[in-house]
């Protein structure tokens, strides 16, 4: 099964990420280390929200 971010979600609507977790906040401008199978290497806030400036889809620019 395919994981998406919230945003690549959103961009093919389905209802919510894969990424939702119930692990702590990650510090200011950090994230959580995903494989998006749309926007590729990122790394997401705890709500699976894609954080990375240097995404292919460019979301945490």
């Amino acid at each position: 099964m395919a994981d998406f971010c919230n945003q690549c979600a959103k961009d093919i609507d389905f209802p919510e990420g894969d990424f939702l977790t119930d692990r702590e906040p990650p510090d200011p401008g950090m994230g959580y280390p995903e494989l998006c199978e749309s926007c590729g290497f990122t790394f997401v806030d705890h709500q699976g929200n894609c954080v990375y400036a240097e995404c292919t889809k460019k979301h945490g620019a």
